[in-house]
Formats: C-alpha cells, structure tokens, sequence
C-alpha cells in the first residue's frame, strides 16, 4: 500500500472544505438578496399602490376623481416607463388607468394588499411584477393596482448576479486563501511533534536501544501509537540485554576448552596428525596457529596468516 502525506491529505481536504463552506455562503447569500429584492420591491410596488389611493377622491358631484400630480402621473404615462396603474371598483371594472393594459385582479384576500408577478410573454424575457391594495372611497370599496414591468435576466442576473457576486467573489478568493493558509499553519504546527519523534526513532538503536520517545508533547490520537512503540523497545532492549549476556557467558565457557586444545595440538610431535588436522579444518577454531600447523602450512607453500592474540 502506498504511503500518503498526512501534511498533504489535510491541505486538500482543507482546501475542500473551504471551496465548498464559500459556494455554500455565496448560495446562501444569493438566495438571500434575491428573496430581499422580491420582498423590497413588493414592499416599494404597496406603497406606490397606496400612494395612488390616497390622490383618489370624491368630487362636488359625486364621482371618484383621481388627481395625481404631473410628476407622479408623468412616471405611468411615459411610454418608457416601466410602471403602469389601474383602478378598479368592486366588480373588477377598470375606473382609472394609466393606459397600459394592466393584468385582471381576483378579490383581494389581505387587507393589507398582495403582491403578484406573471410572465406577459409566456416563456420570453419579459415578467412582471405588481401589488393591489384595498382602498375605501366614500362607501366604495376600489382596488388599486401598480405592475412593473422586468426582464429575468434584468431582475435576477444583471441586478444580483452580475453586482453582488461578481463584485464580492474577488474580495472572497483572498480571504478564502487567507483562511486556507492560516489552516495549514496551524495543522504544520500541530503536526511538529510528530516530527520530532520521528526523527528521534530514527536514531534509535543497538547502541543506544535504551532510548524512548517523549509522551509528553505529542497529540492524544498518536499517543497509543507511542506508547506502543515504547513497549517495542523495551522488549527489543531486554532482548539485546539477553543476548549479550548469553554471549558473555558462552565466550567464558569456551574459553579454557579452546585453551586445553591449543595446548594439545601445540604438543603434537607427529606432522601427519597435523596434516589430518589440517584436512579437517580444524585450524579454522584455533585462536592462534599452533607451531606444528604453522609448519605443515609451510611446508605445502601455503601464506602463514597474522598471528592473532590468544583467549
């Protein structure tokens, strides 16, 4: 199995993390600007709804008059105004109107007024958005509508899209990198100790097995793991302690053995016995070549080998 970085897997799923915490809070924010638009602009269409009802009256003869001024009757006339207005009295017949057609109202539900939106077009780039308000004239009850015309796009793309995040994901991409680089900083300086009790078991061993890994400075979750590898020398140490012991002893035990035969060989008078032995190796556990096996060695023209100290 292939070996990963610890350093490099928390990086990415760092990085991750990250990109999918900033789409999940540019999501969040566009749903809320948009829902905000829809509920300002409902808000700003029922106060122009009731703004118009309160230019409603009834004249000296009778009938409603509506009486707007010239600059607020100039914004609904204009044919490249967006808005348009119409006045309608119980049964849903039209009283007022700014001329453009306005879209049939049901009874209104809400004292307070609704607001709406339709697709003039059907499937094309044009909505439309409108409120109604309830409005009591003398003993008439009217309705009093304001739509204003929109594209999808002008509405949702132009004004949110191209606005809110266009602008604000270049003020978001370095903070996200600022939080990302923070983040791995902060992870390089936990994973430190980690480090340092790796570069200490690296420089443990026969010589000196009796070294163990520090506890103290290392995280909770790598802290079995140390522990264990503490266990593992102190059984590798007792071994190592052991099998120098053993060797101690054996050499001591050997010792006057291998003295009595060097003793025996070096009495040796017949050469052909040496000659014999020499067949058989037996120089080969000698600490030092006796004379007799020197000489048979000689005498075949074999090297002479240095002379190592006796036991």
């Amino acid at each position: 199995m292939k070996n990963y970085s610890l350093l490099r897997r928390i990086t990415i799923s760092l990085t991750i993390t990250t990109l999918i915490a900033g789409f999940c809070t540019y999501g969040w924010l566009y749903l809320k600007a948009r829902s905000t638009e829809i509920a300002l602009r409902g808000e700003t269409l029922l106060d122009r709804a009731r703004n118009i009802a309160g230019f409603i009256v009834v004249n000296t003869a009778g009938t409603l008059e509506l009486d707007l001024p010239p600059r607020l009757a100039d914004v609904y006339i204009n044919p490249r105004s967006s808005f348009r207005y119409a006045v309608r009295d119980e049964n849903g017949q039209l009283i007022f109107t700014s001329g453009s057609r306005v879209r049939p109202l049901s009874p209104l539900k809400k004292p307070e007024g609704e607001v709406y939106d339709y697709d003039p077009d059907g499937a094309g780039p044009l909505h439309m958005f409108g409120a109604a308000v309830p409005a009591v004239i003398g003993n008439k009850t009217l309705s009093v509508q304001v739509e204003q015309l929109g594209t999808d796009s002008e509405y949702l793309n132009a004004s949110v899209f191209a606005e809110f995040l266009t602008d604000g994901i270049w003020l978001q991409i370095p903070f996200l990198l600022l939080v990302l680089s923070i983040s791995i900083w902060i992870v390089k300086r936990a994973i430190e100790p980690l480090t340092s009790v790796s570069n200490l078991a690296e420089s443990i061993g026969p010589a000196n097995a009796n070294i163990r890994l520090p506890t103290g400075d290392v995280p909770q979750e790598v802290l079995p793991l140390v522990r264990g590898m503490n266990a593992a020398l102190d059984r590798l140490d007792t071994g190592l302690r052991l099998q120098r012991e053993f060797n101690a002893n054996a050499a001591h035990q050997l010792r006057t053995p291998l003295t009595v035969l060097l003793a025996n060989i070096d009495a040796l008078k017949d050469p052909a016995i040496a000659d014999r032995l020499m067949e058989w190796g037996v120089d080969g556990i000698i600490s030092d070549y006796p004379d007799r096996m020197r000489e048979v060695m000689a005498k075949r023209g074999m090297p002479l080998p240095a002379s190592i100290p006796a036991l």
